[in-house]
């Protein structure tokens, strides 16, 4: 379907002056990580899918994943290596696992700090290879995970204040940041 008979399809998405939609026209919720990664690789395979419009709206920084837990390598797939969309109205306060949730996407590099994570568990390799992200986290609460193995490894770009990360209940934490970005290899472990 070209770009035409999808905007004649969808007569009430507005654009912006950047031609990016600007308002969501789907409102189902994504219910598990299966569902919400099929729907992101459809996205990423076929930019104007009108299912995965009517369904779950448009852009995919309007999708309702308030259900999902397992973020789990959403992101990770040779179609997401040069994703780079905002997810600004992504909330993730049912979120448990995050593990590779960005790993491997070369070019994201989004604001996520509004992301609530204070459930997430798990961690591992989120950013692992994410080579472009260098966004503030400093707002996220990881009182609650117990792994963060990898979780920046590669991650060259990345120089955000991670001060506020709370270790006294992680587990795997050493190999945190190996190999590591060169601005954070001096960050007291």
């Amino acid at each position: 379907l070209s770009m035409v008979g999808f905007l004649v399809s969808l007569p009430s998405l507005s654009w912006a002056q950047d031609d990016e939609p600007t308002t969501s026209f789907g409102s189902q919720c994504f219910e598990s990580r299966s569902e919400l990664k099929n729907a992101v690789e459809t996205y990423l395979l076929d930019n104007s899918s009108i299912h995965i419009a009517e369904t779950y709206g448009w852009p995919i920084g309007t999708w309702c994943v308030d259900q999902v837990e397992d973020f789990s390598g959403i992101f990770r797939s040779a179609n997401a290596l040069a994703f780079n969309e905002p997810l600004t109205d992504w909330n993730l306060t049912n979120a448990v696992n995050l593990d590779d949730m960005f790993a491997f996407n070369l070019a994201f590099n989004q604001p996520i700090n509004h992301f609530n994570i204070g459930k997430v568990t798990s961690m591992k390799g989120t950013f692992r290879v994410a080579e472009s992200f260098n966004q503030p986290l400093d707002m996220w609460d990881t009182s609650n995970v117990q792994n963060m193995d990898s979780t920046f490894q590669l991650a060259l770009k990345f120089d955000g204040n991670i001060s506020t990360v709370r270790r006294r209940h992680i587990s795997l934490f050493a190999p945190f940041l190996r190999p590591v970005s060169p601005h954070l290899s001096t960050w007291p472990i």
